[in-house]
């Protein structure tokens, strides 16, 4: 018996796009479009930027090494020296597979503790600067929000990267802070604390931070780029993926309505 042949995800253009998501509003208010932010709204990831940058300058000093220390030893590593150093081996030990991607997302966010709120958005505004954020902007995604934008669509970003890094990052698409959903460290007194607030928004959970900002709002399409935005995804009228990665190409048939956005 001969095997059914790969579905392949329908590829589409901007315009074409725009189109798409003219007739699934159908005049219903309100609607909004969620976006994954590293690898959908720009290339590469905001929170390895601003963490590498940080690091290049020791300036993870506000924090002692222990709650990092004890992080990794919870996994099985054994790490030790400086904050800095100690975050440079977790991650190391990220991208070598022995430490999981939802834990990194975590230290990447409050490994800046003791720093006033204040400096860490100082921070983000120049490191994302210093790695070239404007120029990795997805271009291709701009007929989609002006559309959004024309005609009163809600554009929302659910990230897994840290608030205040994501929110410097959304001034490039106009975004302001109370449509993002990020990875939020707990604060007192104006400084970071070495934990977080809320849950990272990874997974399953990204939908559950979607309903909180949004609502009842008609949820007309997502977009992402990976399978762990496979659920923000599906639980859209429309799922667009951009730039998507192998694992989500091939996941992507599975959803009732997929499409990818052709460059």
């Amino acid at each position: 018996m001969v095997g059914k042949p790969p579905v392949t995800p329908e590829r589409v253009s901007a315009e074409a796009l725009v189109l798409r998501l003219d007739r699934l509003r159908r005049g219903r208010t309100p609607a909004v479009l969620a976006f994954d932010g590293d690898g959908t709204l720009w290339s590469g990831d905001v929170a390895e930027d601003v963490f590498h940058w940080a690091i290049e300058r020791e300036l993870l000093t506000g924090v002692p090494a222990a709650p990092l220390v004890a992080i990794a030893r919870a996994h099985g590593l054994t790490l030790s020296g400086s904050s800095n150093e100690v975050a440079a081996g977790l991650f190391t030990a990220y991208v070598a597979g022995t430490f999981p991607e939802r834990a990194v997302c975590e230290i990447m966010a409050w490994c800046f503790a003791g720093h006033a709120l204040g400096d860490l958005r100082r921070f983000a505004r120049q490191a994302l600067d210093d790695t070239g954020l404007d120029a990795r902007v997805t271009r291709a995604l701009a007929p989609v929000v002006d559309w959004a934008k024309n005609q009163r669509v809600r554009m929302v970003i659910i990230s897994a990267s840290p608030r205040f890094i994501v929110e410097e990052a959304a001034r490039r698409w106009d975004v302001g802070p109370h449509d993002i959903a990020a990875t939020t460290p707990a604060i007192e007194s104006g400084r970071m604390l070495p934990r977080l607030a809320t849950p990272v928004p990874y997974g399953p959970t990204k939908v559950v931070f979607g309903r909180e900002l949004f609502q009842d709002s008609a949820w007309l399409a997502s977009f992402g780029d990976s399978p762990f935005d496979l659920d923000m995804l599906g639980a859209a009228e429309l799922a667009v993926a951009v730039h998507p990665k192998p694992a989500l190409l091939e996941a992507l048939p599975a959803l009732p309505r997929s499409v990818v956005l052709g460059e």
